[in-house]
């Protein structure tokens, strides 16, 4: 379908909420195989490992075993329920990996999505990264956006990436970013950021091709 995803990349997915919502949503789109390629270590962030103890609204959904976050298990369990009730099998996979390593994979295999979730780390410094990397991975046209733009380190990060981005490639290549609500009456921000559809001498990399299975469950 003309303008809408072929392929998605979802960096920082935890328990699999955002993953299995955009899958819903491609499923009513008749978009049943359209894949959404989850990067994540499922080790749980910072806060969550410092926080816990203290914080109720994070230790509720928190589970240590063995000295290890279940994330993934949860991450897992969440999505076969999806699944077995009504999300098409094949769009979830995931890839259990740091942000730098899924974003060097999708590099060397050539790999460019042209729509990018990211909602990983929230630290300082961490989405700045994470933002160079993945920007660049993007098919020309292709949009990267993020929530909890509320937060100081993300709206810092953010900011700093488009500024800087703009200053340099702003004529061949200018990020266009909005600011939203993530829904009616929210208070949570999502900042989108669109890449420029023709970019001047770039190389086009081939689209991704799901496997006949994307996810054993």
């Amino acid at each position: 379908m003309e303008g809408m995803p072929r392929f998605i990349v979802e960096v920082g997915s935890l328990h699999g909420h955002s993953a299995i919502q955009m899958a819903t949503v491609l499923d009513k789109l008749q978009m049943t195989e359209v894949p959404i390629l989850c990067i994540d270590p499922f080790t749980g962030d910072t806060n969550m490992w410092a926080s816990y103890q203290q914080d109720q609204s994070v230790g509720g959904w928190v589970n240590i075993i063995d000295g290890r976050m279940t994330v993934f298990d949860q991450f897992m369990a969440n999505v076969q329920f999806a699944v077995n009730r009504s999300v098409s099998k094949h769009h979830i996979l995931p890839f259990q990996a740091t942000s730098t390593v899924g974003a060097r994979w999708l590099v060397q295999k050539g790999f460019a999505p042209d729509l990018i979730f990211l909602d990983s780390a929230h630290e300082l410094d961490e989405t700045y990264l994470e933002l160079s990397l993945y920007f660049n991975l993007l098919e020309p046209g292709g949009i990267l956006f993020g929530d909890d733009y509320g937060w100081p380190a993300v709206k810092k990060d953010v900011d700093r990436f488009v500024e800087q981005h703009n200053l340099q490639f702003g004529y061949e290549n200018p990020i266009d970013l909005r600011i939203a609500r993530a829904q009616a009456g929210a208070t949570n921000l999502i900042w989108i950021m669109r890449k420029a559809k023709l970019a001047k001498n770039a190389t086009k990399r081939a689209v991704y091709r799901s496997p006949d299975r994307l996810l054993c469950v």
